[in-house]
């Protein structure tokens, strides 16, 4: 994290500090989460566990993974940040916003970590089939999981996931939610957040945590990708495999 904001503070007063247009710039609202995102993604990069899983993974790669994700350029971003050479204030108050965000996240890590840990977790479903891929213009895409819930409490979601570069869908995510089968309406169904699945070359893993107490939602679904492309024949390229559901209980005993 340090390493990264060094780079950055050292780009910004090499840039000239005469006061940019605010023209094809990165809005607040994304450039917090952009650069909450980079940061993550030098911290993988410089992580020699996570480099050995994935064969090896570059700073610059991820940084343009980062940009993709979010719909700007390099460009965009030199730009904002040379505009903001000019607006220290405001600069420091991106960056207290950023470095808040990413305390929240060690939180969050920190007490996943916790939950998923085997003693208080047991897995309550698997599907029948352990791999799912979906290649060239396939129709029967995404995969869409309907799951029997007769329990409440906190429930982990975990899959290992690969969309590769190629693959042509639109903001491809995990969506999942709780629901009744019998009285289903949008209002009453429990999300868990929705998760981005980010293009690349490997293998990733991917984690969810809600908690549901509402027994009548007796059903899960999941759907993985979850995506925006308007019809289903597009190029596709993705993998998913060891997709399972846990449930944790505080109180279960070793």
């Amino acid at each position: 994290m340090r390493k990264w904001l060094f780079y950055s503070l050292l780009l910004l007063s090499a840039l000239s500090c005469k006061k940019g247009e605010n023209k094809n710039m990165i809005p607040r609202r994304d450039l917090v989460p952009l650069l909450v995102d980079m940061h993550i993604a030098d911290a993988m990069a410089l992580n020699n566990m996570v480099n050995e899983q994935f064969g090896g993974l570059d700073s610059t790669m991820l940084y343009q993974a980062v940009f993709e994700q979010y719909g700007y350029s390099k460009d965009e971003f030199v730009r904002t940040l040379k505009y903001y050479s000019s607006e220290p204030e405001k600069l420091i108050e991106i960056y207290d916003d950023v470095f808040t965000e990413l305390s929240k996240k060690s939180e969050e890590a920190k007490e996943l970590y916790s939950s998923t840990t085997v003693s208080r977790t047991y897995r309550i479903w698997k599907p029948n089939q352990t791999r799912y891929t979906a290649y060239g213009d396939t129709t029967m895409y995404p995969p869409v999981f309907d799951v029997e819930i007769d329990t409440s409490g906190i429930f982990i979601l975990s899959a290992e996931i690969k969309i590769a570069p190629k693959d042509k869908s639109v903001n491809p995510r995990i969506l999942a939610y709780f629901y009744n089968p019998f009285k289903d309406s949008e209002k009453n169904r429990i999300y868990f957040e929705e998760t981005a699945l980010l293009k690349s070359n490997y293998m990733r893993d991917y984690t969810l945590l809600k908690e549901c107490t509402d027994t009548s939602l007796s059903r899960m679904r999941i759907v993985i990708p979850m995506h925006d492309t308007p019809d289903s024949a597009f190029t596709k390229d993705f993998t998913m495999q060891n997709l399972r559901v846990s449930l944790y209980r505080p109180d279960k005993k070793k």
